[in-house]
């Protein structure tokens, strides 16, 4: 059988991107995306690099050490452990793109 297109292909095959619902379902793909790699890079840091080593010490406070060399893993391990700011609008747009789905006739 022939290789299919890719989803965006489909999409707008159908005219489907020209619906807001579909649009929002777009966007919600794209954030959880890079959700999914901004995740994936701050639990490798975590557990599998070795390069850094974060410790609970205290109620809402770690202590982070990063092995020689890497200090400044510091503030890129700050950021990607905010992955929730990237989960936020993905799940807001699959929502509103439900939503829009859901009171566009069919």
């Amino acid at each position: 059988s022939p290789p299919r297109p890719p989803h965006r292909a489909i999409l707008r095959r159908r005219r489907l991107v020209s619906l807001r619902g579909w649009r929002y379902i777009e966007y919600a793909a794209l954030w959880f995306s890079v959700w999914n790699g901004d995740a994936f890079v701050g639990h490798w840091l975590e557990e599998q690099s070795g390069l850094v080593e974060s410790q609970r010490i205290g109620v809402m406070r770690i202590s982070l050490n990063m092995a020689s060399g890497f200090e400044w893993l510091g503030p890129l391990y700050y950021l990607v452990k905010l992955d929730h700011l990237l989960c936020v609008p993905a799940m807001l747009c699959l929502f509103l793109g439900l939503r829009w789905l859901l009171r566009e006739p069919s």
